[in-house]
């Protein structure tokens, strides 16, 4: 009895362990030195190409370029992005917005310090 408990817990932290790891997210390569002023907003989403996107309410998908030292880790619950200082930004299904703006390569590069969950509002 005391070998199936065991295995159990093993089982149990090695789910737990594996669940809480990190994602693959498209940064910027260094710190910014100035940034576009255009605004998107959308549903955080999970994304081959940049690891994580937003859709916007016309169900378009917006690839992301994240701020330097941004980071994605997926947990039980799903991806969370995680600023420059280690505090979660946004959860995966959540609605944020951002300022930045498109660049020749059709992805939306996020200013620092400007992504943040959308108004109440700006979700219905």
């Amino acid at each position: 009895m005391k070998h199936r408990t065991f295995w159990a817990a093993a089982a149990v932290a090695i789910m737990l362990v594996a669940g809480c790891s990190p994602t693959t997210l498209r940064t910027q390569p260094g710190p910014l030195s100035a940034c576009m002023d255009a605004l998107a907003t959308g549903t955080l989403v999970t994304s081959n190409a940049s690891g994580l996107a937003i859709r916007a309410s016309d169900g378009t998908l917006i690839e992301v370029e994240w701020p330097f030292e941004y980071t994605a880790r997926r947990d039980i619950t799903g991806v969370t992005l995680v600023d420059s200082a280690g505090a979660v930004v946004a959860r995966e299904g959540q609605v944020i917005q951002m300022g930045g703006g498109s660049g020749a390569d059709n992805v939306f590069h996020a200013c620092p310090g400007s992504i943040e969950l959308a108004d109440e509002n700006l979700r219905r």
